[in-house]
């Protein structure tokens, strides 16, 4: 992994990587400054990547390759950290517990924001995690009634709102990453822009049950397509990130549109199945698992 830092580093062409011993580190939380011409990483316990004891720093000539090169390698770490074999059980932890405890049958669409070390460690989902929205049947109710929303601390969440009198719904993503439908809550729109707005470098997973389907919310150009929102909300998050769906929309299995709409949230934010107890990464390579295609096993 050093190799692959490094790497990102001397591409930039604007300074020379060298290393101290003496750990002075920038917090990923802190914002970037000009004042600092080093950069640091955050340490992890992960196995395997304990490689920061002697911390690498990157001197800058220009401020605009210091704050690309920091942001873009940050980011790079974060996410590798949420993609290890212990982040990726961490999300599998993570959407049993959103299932088992405020989901159903039925299509419904949940949002988080919490601590990253829930993504980046093994952390146990103990009674500091989502404390605030640890009601669960408060939580269904609200996504329930008659705006089909609940609004929580770093819990959102809502189900297909009816159109009207017409037989047609507003599908329970848009309502999240794009408008509410309500005016109690229209204020607050997009509900995940403000989830992710109180802590902008906490770990984001948004879950839907179903995939997103392609008819309506996945197809890049569609009058409700979520992918500006998902761009808009989630390409410049700072923390750990994943899209999650429990199962392929019945009517897009083995679709070939949705593999190419996967890829397209995939380039925005890394898309997960995770059922039968088990999270999979959708897009390696730019190749699609077919496990996100259909609806068998995983075997």
């Amino acid at each position: 992994m050093l190799q692959q830092v490094r790497a990102v580093l001397e591409a930039q062409g604007e300074g020379e990587l060298y290393c101290i011993r003496k750990p002075i580190i920038l917090h990923h939380h802190s914002p970037l400054s000009t004042s600092h011409n080093s950069c640091s990483y955050p340490p992890t316990r992960e196995k395997g990547i304990q490689i920061f004891w002697n911390w690498c720093f990157f001197s800058c000539r220009h401020r605009a390759t210091f704050e690309q090169v920091c942001s873009g390698v940050l980011g790079f770490i974060l996410l590798f950290l949420l993609h290890s074999a212990s982040g990726v059980d961490n999300l599998n932890k993570i959407t049993k517990f959103l299932q088992d405890k405020y989901g159903g049958n039925n299509q419904y669409a949940l949002g988080i924001n919490v601590p990253h070390r829930y993504c980046d460690q093994d952390a146990t989902l103990d009674q500091n995690f989502l404390p605030d929205d640890n009601d669960a049947q408060k939580v269904k109710d609200a996504m329930a009634d008659d705006d089909k929303i609940y609004k929580g601390v770093q819990l959102i969440g809502a189900r297909p709102k009816p159109i009207g009198k017409s037989q047609n719904n507003y599908h329970s993503e848009y309502l999240l990453l794009i408008k509410s439908m309500s005016r109690r809550l229209r204020r607050f729109d997009p509900l995940m822009k403000t989830l992710l707005d109180s802590k902008t470098d906490d770990c984001t997973v948004f879950f839907t049950l179903n995939s997103p389907c392609v008819k309506t919310c996945s197809t890049p150009n569609g009058q409700y397509s979520i992918i500006p929102a998902l761009r808009m909300l989630f390409q410049n998050h700072n923390g750990p990130k994943a899209f999650v769906f429990n199962r392929v929309w019945d009517h897009d299995v083995d679709n070939p549109e949705w593999e190419n709409n996967i890829k397209t949230i995939n380039a925005i934010i890394p898309v997960y199945r995770c059922d039968e107890g088990q999270c999979i990464r959708c897009v390696n390579n730019n190749n699609v698992d077919k496990r996100c295609l259909q609806n068998q096993s995983h075997g």
